[in-house]
């Protein structure tokens, strides 16, 4: 792991470079540790390669400060593991027992206090171990876990992850200051397509049915359904849209479904596929 030393003041003192050999740019290109110092002070960043190569000053790339793309990558991993709902589809287990999620709920519950504290505390912890790859884009930034790893780190028993990518996305602003790039959350003033409101309801309940099945709170479909008055054959054709691929999930909140996927639509499918590539084909965001 690549290493900066501290300030002057803090002898044998080390800052480490988490997101070394992890971070690349929008043209695959990858993001290395450096420093500059400014009245006696050292500054930590994360610099495109081209740009510490450069012949002229015409190029162009990314520098940016490494605390704060840390910070950031680092809330990125604890927001996925204090929200099941993403977690657990993100990491496969969707097929798994009520009494496994819950443990598993349970357990990332706790990495995501641990992780948050270190961040807090200005030191990274276990948070490299998780990652595989961030690639940085003007609005988008994309996270890459080792998901066998976070299982392991979960103390988890459930064996190899499930099928699927795993990855998510985290929308994003660039604030240039100079040479320097300045990463922020993207905030609701960010121009974006308006979600369908009850789109996002029908998969928001399915999640929610999943939720109170895994709890406990519920012990069947029937008990749903006498719940809400509905038909038992609706709730379970509902239910399964808890089990959507993350990125088709994704596409929904923010608004970029295909056009013909529609609340009349994705509330009539018929079986969903398991496989999320064969949904991504059936809801048509592939091709």
């Amino acid at each position: 792991m690549t290493q900066t030393k501290q300030p002057p003041g803090n002898p044998g003192r080390f800052t480490p470079s988490l997101l070394s050999g992890l971070v690349f740019d929008e043209t695959g290109d990858r993001l290395t540790p450096t420093f500059a110092s400014k009245q006696g002070r050292r500054y930590r960043y994360y610099i495109s390669a081209r740009l510490a190569h450069r012949a002229t000053g015409n190029e162009t790339g990314w520098r940016v400060r490494a605390e704060q793309l840390e910070a950031l990558v680092g809330e990125a991993i604890v927001s996925l593991l204090q929200d099941p709902l993403r977690l657990i589809p993100t990491l496969g287990l969707g097929q798994r027992s009520p009494d496994d999620l819950r443990a598993l709920i349970r357990a990332a519950a706790d990495l995501a206090s641990r992780l948050g504290d270190g961040i807090n505390n200005g030191a990274g912890g276990a948070l490299p171990d998780l990652l595989d790859r961030i690639d940085l884009q003007p609005e988008m930034m994309r996270v890459a876990i080792k998901a066998e790893r976070m299982l392991v780190m979960l103390g988890s028993s459930l064996g190899s992850p499930g099928k699927g990518e795993t990855s998510f996305s985290v929308p994003i602003q660039l604030k240039r200051r100079g040479v320097e790039t300045k990463l922020i959350l993207a905030g609701q003033q960010t121009l974006r397509p308006e979600p369908d409101r009850r789109l996002v309801e029908l998969v928001v309940q399915a999640h929610r049915w999943g939720l109170e099945l895994i709890s406990g709170e519920v012990t069947s479909l029937t008990q749903i359904a006498e719940r809400h008055g509905l038909d038992r054959s609706d709730v379970g054709r509902s239910l399964q849209l808890a089990f959507l691929a993350p990125d088709l999930v994704e596409a929904i909140l923010a608004g970029t479904q295909p056009v013909n996927l529609t609340h009349r639509s994705l509330s009539r499918v018929g079986e969903l596929p398991l496989d999320w590539s064969d949904q991504r084909q059936l809801l048509g965001l592939v091709g």
